[in-house]
């Protein structure tokens, strides 16, 4: 899944997206 697909899927902005992996609240892909 992209970026893209999963902002479309949650409602959370790709930006926010990028975010939460970079501090570690997402696993990277």
């Amino acid at each position: 899944m992209q970026i893209r697909e999963l902002a479309q899927r949650t409602g959370v902005s790709p930006k926010a997206i990028r975010y939460y992996e970079a501090v570690g609240v997402l696993p990277p892909p």
